[in-house]
């Protein structure tokens, strides 16, 4: 499923930041020391091997694939096509897992530490494809945009255009992520809704998600006009015994109330975000499928294109000795 064949495909988007890294940037250092940029060059290298020896050692996670979307800065956001409750389930528990071990081996002995996020977003509709030419002087077309990137999209040519995605989903997907903590690994709805959704129909013992919280009703903006958005996250500390202890005053809702809270959103007329998961054990997953909002569009302008009549070959001049007038 992707943007050549302009199928439908939801995405799940997983992140990884380094906290305390601006500090760290700026300490003192001794004359020949080892310098600050090689833990963030070590941290652009490592993690993503941390991430290929669990999904090569993971069963769950053996048939899913994690790509890197971008950096920004201290952050790598990763992709990966995700088809059921299941693959979203396991992509965030592999995910926590891969940030839990790579601060323990290999930011030990740095002040820095690590925190992330996941939202999902699905294509073509209503989340969608761009593509941005990377030198000014490639566009030089003044036909239609969405006909001239569906044509990138086709040709898939990496040297003339950066490609990259856009819509609703990204825009409430880097607010909840900014949300994250060291300790709170943030979700949005749709990702909080396919893991309790997972847990309450298919098996309470087998996907546990005792570690899922409500954090707080925030109002994101730009985000669903305004209304308190349900951030929920995985409390990655929430063994520690003192969280425990201090959990039954924090606490709001259980398991089955939370994936009640986010059916309600998910299901509201009004909500920016979907997501089809065709291998779903929940009907409205794999039966709702978003439209594509460029389908019409893109069928009449290839019609339109074929009634254009061909051009003459060569401009028409004017007969040998053509009669004065």
């Amino acid at each position: 499923m992707s943007a050549e064949t302009g199928e439908t495909v939801s995405k799940i988007f997983l992140s990884c930041d380094l906290t305390g890294s601006t500090n760290f940037k700026q300490l003192p250092r001794k004359p020949g020391g080892t310098p600050w940029q090689k833990v963030f060059l070590q941290f652009y290298r490592e993690f993503p091997q941390q991430i290929a020896t669990i999904t090569a050692t993971d069963p769950r996670v053996s048939d899913l694939k994690f790509e890197l979307w971008k950096p920004i800065g201290d952050e790598l956001i990763y992709s990966c096509a995700v088809g059921s409750e299941a693959d979203v389930y396991n992509a965030v528990r592999a995910w926590t897992t891969a940030i839990g071990k790579y601060r323990e081996d290999n930011l030990k002995d740095t002040p820095m530490g690590t925190k992330g996020g996941a939202f999902i977003a699905t294509f073509p509709g209503p989340d969608s494809y761009s593509s941005i030419p990377r030198l000014p002087e490639y566009e030089d077309s003044d036909g239609d945009v969405v006909l001239r990137n569906a044509a990138a999209q086709t040709a898939r040519d990496d040297l003339k255009y950066l490609y990259d995605y856009f819509g609703p989903s990204f825009d409430t997907g880097f607010r909840v992520l900014s949300k994250c903590s060291e300790r709170y690994f943030t979700l949005s709805v749709e990702v909080a809704f396919a893991m309790f959704s997972l847990h309450v129909n298919k098996g309470r013992q087998q996907y546990p998600v005792d570690d899922l919280q409500l954090l707080d009703f925030v109002e994101l903006k730009g985000v669903w006009s305004g209304k308190p958005y349900p951030v929920v996250a995985i409390d990655v500390e929430h063994q520690d015994p003192v969280h425990q202890a201090y959990a039954k005053f924090e606490r709001r809702g259980s398991a089955d109330e939370l994936h009640e809270l986010c059916k309600a959103c998910y299901t509201k007329e009004d909500w920016p975000s979907k997501m089809w998961l065709p291998s779903a054990h929940l009907g409205m997953f794999k039966d709702d499928k978003p439209p594509d909002p460029f389908e019409n569009y893109v069928a009449a302008g290839a019609e339109g294109a074929e009634k254009v009549p061909d051009e003459p070959s060569a401009p028409q001049g004017l007969r040998d000795n053509p009669p004065l007038a």
